[in-house]
Parts: structure tokens; sequence; C-alpha cells
């Protein structure tokens, strides 16, 4: 149970870690470019990943004694991927809205 737990917080620091490289390429491309084309596949790439960590994390909660939470398992998963998946997709939202408000010329007046 354990070695699960670990690893299921290495794979989030491995999504969070990725997430710092590809947003990067993403606004170096965005603001060079003005395409949205690294964003989009950031996002795609981050839906793949929470699938998989979706799957993994029913695993570990299928096997882990929850007789004291006040929640199931399905809730528990939700609560757990919501956690990490909102915030990620709203900080990539929000750095994808702040190139192209910066790359405008006009909000500068």
């Amino acid at each position: 149970m354990e070695g699960l737990k670990l690893g299921l917080t290495h794979y989030l620091i491995s999504i969070w870690g990725t997430w710092i490289l590809t947003v990067s390429i993403a606004i170096y491309y965005k603001w060079t470019e003005k395409k949205n084309f690294f964003f989009y596949m950031n996002y795609s790439y981050l839906v793949i990943a929470f699938a998989f960590f979706v799957h993994y994390n029913s695993q570990w909660l299928h096997n882990a004694d929850l007789s004291s939470q006040p929640y199931g398992e399905d809730m528990l998963n939700l609560i757990a991927t919501a956690k990490h998946l909102v915030p990620i997709l709203f900080s990539t939202g929000y750095l994808q809205a702040s190139v192209w408000w910066f790359e405008r010329k006009w909000h500068r007046r």
C-alpha cells in the first residue's frame, strides 16, 4: 500500500514537473509565433495524464482501509483528482490569457 501511495506521489510530481516544461515551451511559442498549438498539446497531455491518475488512485483507494472516512471511494478519488487538476488547468489558462494580453500593444496605452 505504501509503495502505491509513494508511486502516486511521484507520478503527481512528474506531472507538475512536465507541466512546467511544456507550459514554458507553450508560452515561448505563443509569444513568438502567436499560435496556441503547444497550449492545446499541454491541455491534451494533462487530460491523458490525469486519466491515468484517476485509474491508479482508484486502485489505491480500493485497497485502502476507508472505514473511518465519511466519503466513499469515488468521492475521494474525485477530490484527490480535482485538488490537482483544477489548479493546473486554471494556471495554464491564466498563462495563456496573459500571453495573449501582453502580446497586444493596445493595452499599454
